[in-house]
């Protein structure tokens, strides 16, 4: 999710061992056709933020244990899944995972600043073969059938630019013309500042944004709470002030807070990278 780079990740293996014997799909929603759906609940008081993230159905062929969940940065499951396998223990300890009384399970962590929580939950479709799962230490064991998901957190939300108010005026013929393309820049622009990409990079970079600016201001919105002053802004916001250096790239959220604990800093705020070589402006 882009704010702030958030990611759950589950590994399922074969409950009898043998690999290449479990297959999952994703099913399409029976009321949308889709296969994923947005969640949306609203913060229950002023001081609390609204829980957002995403619900479907997935299916198993054969048993399977669910040993590995990583809920938190875009980052964390990255060291995981592209380096050597890198597990944090005191990311991956503050996995809770309980029974829900009614054939689910779910697997929740709140975060290192201690405010934020990420949700993850599985419940059977019984109507459609779903079987009540079964926990046991930290792995929980599913059945064949279908199993419906639910993944999403109560973070802060980015302001984000709706697929008119990232283009220009002149531009807008885009949005029926080339409707999956202006849907996934506006996925990625926000009025703070623009994510250089979908899943893994859901973050700012500097370098890429001002490119991406370069290469599409033809067709971006201009003026105030627009598409080109979120690109400019940004940049100028995270700009090295004793060398002018452009930063490269943000880390922020669980993350971020993650690397200034490693640091002995007791901080949530965001970490930036220059580029190697400075670029200036």
């Amino acid at each position: 999710m882009p704010q702030p780079a958030l990611g759950a990740v589950v590994f399922f293996s074969p409950a009898d061992g043998l690999n290449g014997t479990l297959a999952i799909t994703l099913q399409n929603l029976t009321d949308s056709q889709r296969a994923l759906d947005p969640v949306y609940r609203p913060a229950a008081d002023p001081e609390t933020n609204p829980q957002v993230g995403v619900v479907g159905l997935l299916s198993l062929n054969t048993s399977a244990v669910l040993e590995t969940a990583i809920l938190g940065s875009i980052r964390t499951i990255r060291d995981f899944t592209e380096g050597p396998s890198i597990l944090v223990p005191s990311i991956q300890n503050a996995n809770q995972i309980v029974d829900d009384r009614a054939g689910g399970a779910s697997i929740s962590r709140l975060w290192l600043d201690n405010e934020t929580t990420t949700f993850l939950t599985f419940k059977p479709d019984q109507e459609n073969g779903g079987s009540p799962v079964s926990i046991s230490n930290r792995t929980i064991r599913f059945e064949p059938g279908n199993y419906s998901f639910s993944a999403s957190f109560d973070y802060p939300q980015l302001d984000q630019l709706s697929t008119q108010e990232v283009l220009n005026t002149a531009s807008q013929s885009l949005t029926s013309q080339s409707p999956e393309q202006v849907d996934s820049l506006a996925f990625l622009s926000y009025t703070d500042k623009l994510l250089a990409g979908a899943w893994r990079f859901l973050t700012y970079f500097g370098r890429d944004s001002m490119i991406s600016l370069l290469l599409l201001q033809p067709i971006l919105s201009e003026g105030e709470d627009s598409a080109v002053e979120a690109v400019i802004s940004a940049v100028l916001e995270r700009i090295n002030r004793t060398d002018g250096s452009v930063c490269h790239e943000e880390t922020i959220g669980d993350y971020a807070t993650y690397l200034n604990l490693q640091q002995n800093i007791s901080s949530t705020a965001p970490q930036s990278k220059s580029q190697q070589k400075k670029r200036k402006l």
